[in-house]
């Protein structure tokens, strides 16, 4: 059943409500009265998923490539669309660009499977901002027993807690919750969140990246690295044990000289190159004995390494050809199948599911949205000369209908087009 109550903002009305429908018990943790759903086992998959992230090169490169491609270069308007071109340039009140928040939607999105849109209203103004979904969790319905046996019912269903630190399961500092429905503060002004989730089949209230499935090969990819770090700081030598006895002493003379042995014996900074093993006594010295540890042979790490770059570009579902360090040696034709495709097949629906949501928001508070849309670019200034027309109008947004009849499959270079009178 959803309870609702009308409000008013300006010359609008909005249905203010929210579900207490009961939803099916799952992953759940109260943390001194606050009832909500962890993100993963102990309530740490983002701090794993970045972790992750942030260790691989690669899938950090891929992430960023296509979180740049997604967004665009710019999203605008035409010029005599003042009002909305003031907000595209202004929407949270401070200067902020409205590109920059669905850019910062988009790298959440990519990196974690859920991304936040926070908005704030009141008769004068509308403002959008973006929240870092790593503060953000959802909240969930919970029922308190009261001295007298009563059930005290406080719905946090269709409610975004938010914490700076969600570590050891619980916010660490005061938190405060956002609704997805349009809820007014104590300043008076009319608050609102919006959760969007990456599907994910068995994950009822959080999204999931489509690459998670990809872990392994991102953890090889960046495991890879730490060994030849290792390596590096060891100058690749054998490790090996020395044995050797010294004279016995005090305590803290014997601590001394160990060491004293480690710091010349071990390799740069303390590695351990060298295993030393001690012992004291009172018979004179002994000879030192070497033990080198000879290492099995290494397989071979650059075939393991490019099929874990070849399963993270799948995973992720994008393209080599788009990222510079990939492209050498492709024609610009190769580059223009490649971004074409990936154009049509995860750029363009992603900008229209993003301007699904901002069009009717922004249409309710008054602003003409017909204008409003996505300018992209493509990897190298001279792809535009080597599309075909329909290509051209696609990558522009613009409507292929308006295309002269036979003109499709030319290329704009060979007619010189660079606008709609093709």
């Amino acid at each position: 059943m959803i309870k609702t109550t009308k409000i008013g903002i300006g010359n609008k009305t909005f249905v203010v409500g929210y579900d207490n429908t009961p939803v099916a018990e799952g992953s759940e943790v109260n943390s001194n009265g606050l009832k909500y759903w962890q993100f993963g086992y102990s309530n740490k998959l983002d701090s794993i998923i970045y972790k992750v992230a942030i260790s691989s090169p690669i899938l950090r490169g891929i992430l960023q490539s296509k979180a740049d491609y997604l967004s665009g270069r710019a999203l605008v308007c035409t010029d005599e669309n003042k009002e909305l071109k003031e907000f595209i340039n202004n929407c949270d009140g401070r200067g902020g660009k409205l590109h920059n928040v669905i850019k910062n939607r988009t790298t959440d999105y990519l990196f974690f499977g859920n991304k936040m849109l926070e908005l704030a209203a009141t008769n004068q103004f509308l403002n959008v901002f973006h929240r870092d979904f790593t503060k953000c969790r959802c909240g969930k319905k919970q029922v308190t027993i009261n001295e007298d046996k009563s059930e005290k019912i406080e719905n946090n269903f269709g409610k975004i807690i938010l914490s700076p630190s969600w570590k050891y399961q619980q916010p660490e500092t005061e938190w405060k919750y956002l609704s997805k429905y349009w809820e007014q503060d104590q300043q008076g002004i009319y608050r609102k969140i919006i959760h969007t989730k990456d599907y994910e089949p068995t994950y009822e209230h959080y999204g999931i990246p489509s690459w998670l499935s990809g872990i392994i090969s991102a953890k090889i990819n960046g495991n890879k690295n730490a060994w030849i770090n290792n390596g590096l700081e060891n100058g690749f030598s054998v490790d090996r044990l020395i044995f050797f006895e010294g004279e016995t002493g005090t305590p803290e003379e014997e601590l001394n000289y160990k060491n004293h042995v480690k710091n010349r014996l071990t390799g740069v900074d303390g590695e351990k190159t060298n295993l030393i093993s001690t012992k004291f006594s009172d018979k004179g010295n002994a000879p030192i004995e070497v033990v080198d540890l000879k290492p099995n042979e290494p397989p071979d790490y650059s075939s393991i390494h490019s099929q874990s770059i070849e399963e993270l570009f799948i995973c992720v579902g994008w393209r080599p050809e788009l990222l510079r360090e990939f492209s050498s040696g492709l024609s610009k034709a190769q580059l223009i199948d490649s971004y074409y495709m990936v154009f049509s097949q995860y750029i363009k629906p992603y900008q229209e599911a993003e301007l699904s949501i901002l069009k009717p928001i922004l249409e309710e508070f008054g602003y003409k949205t017909d204008d409003l849309k996505f300018i992209n670019e493509p990897p190298i200034p001279e792809i535009d000369n080597l599309m075909t027309v329909k290509q051209y109008y696609n990558l522009r947004g613009w409507d292929i209908k308006e295309i002269p009849t036979g003109r499709e499959n030319e290329f704009v270079g060979e007619i010189g087009a660079k606008t709609k009178t093709v």
